[in-house]
Order: C-alpha cells, then sequence, then structure tokens
C-alpha cells in the first residue's frame, strides 16, 4: 500500500513537473523581447576613412579605419538633439542674426560637443584623425591641392566679391572637398577635436606647459586669412569655457568601435526577454559579456534605458550599469 501510494505521488510530481515544462515552453515560443530604441550608428551622412599609412610633416604616420561626418553638425542636427536628450538648456545669443536649419551650429562648448557625439554612438574625432579626413594620403596645403583657389569659405573667398566675411550652409563649396568626401574640412567654422596640446602634429606649435585644459581646434573658419586655412595648421581653445561664434564641430567613430557597437547592441537586446527561458540561456552570458567589456559598454546601456519603457528590462540594464561603475 505505502509503495503503491509512493507510485502515486512520484507520478504526480513528474506530471506536474512536465506541465511546468510545457508551460515554460509554450512561454518561451511565445515571448518576445522588450522593444527598445536601439541601432548601430547611422553612417548615411558619415563618409569612411580607409586604414593606412601616410606621411604627416615628414613622418609616417598609421591610422585605423573610422567614419567622419561628412558635413559639421548643423543647427537642425544639435535642435533633433536638444529635443531628443533633453540633456541641458542652451540657446544662441540673442545677437546672432547669421543662422539656419542648414548652417553649422556654433556657440558649442567643447564637453557639449562631447554630449552630442556620445548621444548617438560617436565622439569628437582626434587631431590626427581630422587632419587625415581633411588632406588624405598627401603632404597638401588645402584638401585640393597645394595652390589655393576659391574653394573654401574663408575670408579670402568673401574678399575677392568686396563682401564681409560670414558663416555658410554647410556643404556649400563642392571644389573644396576633402580627399575622403567631407565638406568644409577648411572654413566656415573652426572645428573642435578631443586632442589637448601634447598631441600637436607640429612640433614646437604650443608653449610647454599649456595643459588637458585646451583642446586643439582645427580648419579655420569664414574669418580666416590664408595661414588659418591652411589644412595643417591647428590653433587652441579652452575646453571648458569656450563657446565662439566661429567655432563648431564634426564627429567620428571607428571601424573598431562600429564592430563593438554591434556586439553590445545584440547583448543589450538579449537582456529584454521577459521569459525564464530566454533570460536563463540568452540574457545571463549577455550579461556577462557586457560586464566583461567594461566601461565600453555603457553608452550603449544607457541608450537603452532610456529607449525601453518595460521597467524590468530597464532595471537589469540599471543593475548592470552600477556594476560596471563599482568595478570601474
Amino acid at each position: 500500500m505505502t509503495v503503491a501510494l509512493g507510485h502515486k505521488w512520484i507520478k504526480f510530481l513528474l506530471g506536474t513537473i512536465l506541465v511546468v515544462l510545457v508551460f515554460i515552453a509554450g512561454w518561451a515560443m511565445m515571448a518576445e523581447p522588450a522593444e527598445m530604441n536601439l541601432h548601430v550608428t547611422d553612417r548615411d551622412s558619415m563618409v569612411h576613412v580607409p586604414a593606412g599609412v601616410f606621411r604627416i610633416h615628414g613622418t609616417l604616420t598609421e591610422v585605423s579605419g573610422y567614419w567622419i561626418d561628412q558635413f559639421e553638425v548643423t543647427e537642425r542636427d544639435w535642435q533633433r538633439f536638444l529635443q531628443e536628450s533633453a540633456s541641458f538648456p542652451w540657446e544662441y545669443p540673442s545677437f546672432e542674426v547669421n543662422r539656419g536649419p542648414d548652417y553649422p551650429v556654433r556657440w558649442v562648448t567643447y564637453p557639449q560637443a562631447c554630449a552630442f557625439a556620445a548621444f548617438y554612438q560617436k565622439r569628437i574625432p582626434s587631431n590626427i584623425e581630422w587632419e587625415r579626413a581633411a588632406l588624405g594620403t598627401k603632404e597638401m596645403a588645402w584638401p585640393w591641392g597645394n595652390a589655393w583657389i576659391a574653394a573654401a569659405n574663408v575670408a579670402g573667398t568673401w574678399e575677392r566679391g568686396k563682401m564681409a566675411p560670414r558663416v555658410t550652409r554647410v556643404g556649400l563649396f563642392e571644389r573644396g572637398r576633402s580627399p575622403c568626401g567631407a565638406y568644409d574640412m577648411v572654413g566656415n567654422v573652426w572645428e573642435w577635436t578631443s586632442s589637448d596640446p601634447t598631441e600637436s602634429l607640429v612640433a614646437g606649435s604650443f608653449e610647454t606647459g599649456q595643459n588637458a585644459r585646451y583642446r586643439i581646434v582645427r580648419g579655420g573658419a569664414f574669418n580666416s586669412y590664408p595661414l588659418g586655412s591652411l589644412g595643417s595648421f591647428e590653433r587652441l581653445q579652452n575646453s571648458r569655457v569656450t563657446a565662439a561664434w566661429d567655432l563648431g564641430f564634426r564627429c567620428v567613430i571607428s571601424d573598431e568601435e562600429l564592430e563593438f557597437q554591434e556586439q553590445a547592441i545584440g547583448w543589450i537586446k538579449d537582456l529584454a526577454w521577459p521569459d525564464i527561458y530566454h533570460r536563463f540561456a540568452r540574457g545571463r552570458p549577455a550579461a556577462q559579456e557586457l560586464l566583461k567589456s567594461g566601461k565600453k559598454s555603457l553608452p550603449y546601456l544607457n541608450a537603452a534605458f532610456r529607449s525601453c519603457s518595460d521597467e524590468g528590462v530597464r532595471g537589469r540594464i540599471d543593475d548592470l550599469v552600477k556594476q560596471i561603475r563599482k568595478g570601474s
């Protein structure tokens, strides 16, 4: 009698386990990950700079492949960023009237430019990346060659028509395109780089003692004269406070960063499964990979947190972010 009763309990237990497994399997088959607006960086408005060795100021220099914005960041781009990110209050000075949606945004400090770039999973180019995109693989004075022509928005171009220099919409000077296809690498507005004075490409350009408070800016502007419009000319700006009427920026992302970005986005999407099976089979290893990646994955986790409305997924992302920051 006792043995028969034991067999019944075993059958009941096995049946219950089977029902639970069938339920879990059915849930897993029907489950879909929570939606999040997370995509690989849009390169439709960027141009590629291939990896290779080129000569810069007499020295052979190797550069990895990367993508750079074809145009300077415009007022339209900037306003979209302010609306989507709600990062900080910002507006043009009241006296600034020479502007438009397709004009390069100006009056942006270096930290603000970095915030824009990070929001779209990009960054500000280094000094050497900027020069490689501007001048190509040859040691040229300007993006189009060594002889000056009116192919950029600089002071000399305006004076030919006896007009006062002013900023124009991006991409207006077709003949001034750089070898990689980027516009306005010379003229229109100066552009921030991420490099401090120690990363100058011209020996002896800056005094010793100038430090990381400063950033090198490149390209000259609408009010620049011949020296300032040279493709290799470097200038310093105070990175923490400077916002100027002739200063803008563009962004880059490397081939290596893009490859990691695709991996990170895949891992983060695996965190968004609601069912037990997928959370264990896919979410758990994905979380481990993100933890191993450390701070590299933070921009993508933060973007996922902003774009996802599922509180459970947001909680898992938040836990990972805290662990990564604690570990760093």
